[in-house]
């Protein structure tokens, strides 16, 4: 049996470690985007990024991440990331550039109902979209590698999900 003291030392730091990860990144709320106009889309280059092998139905869409990482230093890393939204035919449907997604949450508008809310957190990416959480661990995504000769490392993140 504990001694009191050691029984407020456990509760203390109880207490701590529940709110540290209770207050560290709250989940976003489900908004509505800012409606997107097509022509918004017309001038970015997606490249290869959209796959419709990986489509499944009508009612998926695809949110991809495309991470480029630098080594600024030894184990110090730089990221930004692109996102997209495209509908399972690949129309780009929206698109966010050049953010940083390391424990920051950023909502992409699109055309769709609801924004899509996604973060990374020690380089894997989570998102939410109309109150359903999608991450690494379920079935629907996969994840491309690249080192190419600049010094950058390209991460292309591509999940389906259910819109």
């Amino acid at each position: 049996m504990h001694s009191p003291p050691v029984k407020s030392l456990l509760a203390l730091l109880t207490f701590l470690l529940f709110s540290t990860f209770c207050t560290a990144n709250p989940l976003p709320a489900p908004t509505t985007p800012n409606p997107l106009n097509p022509r918004q889309f017309s001038g970015v280059f997606t490249g290869n990024l959209c796959d419709t092998h990986f489509a499944q139905g009508p009612d998926q869409c695809f949110f991809i991440i495309s991470s480029k990482s630098i080594d600024i230093d030894i184990g110090e890393w730089m990221n930004w990331s692109s996102l997209y939204i495209f509908r399972n035919t690949c129309e780009l449907i929206g698109y966010v550039p050049g953010v940083n997604l390391d424990g920051n949450w950023v909502s992409v508008d699109s055309q769709l109902p609801w924004t899509v809310d996604a973060i990374t957190l020690a380089f894997v990416p989570e998102f939410w979209y109309a109150g359903r959480h999608y991450d690494t661990h379920g079935g629907n995504w996969y994840m491309e590698w690249e080192e190419n000769d600049s010094g950058f490392n390209v991460f292309n993140w591509r999940f389906l999900f259910s819109c």
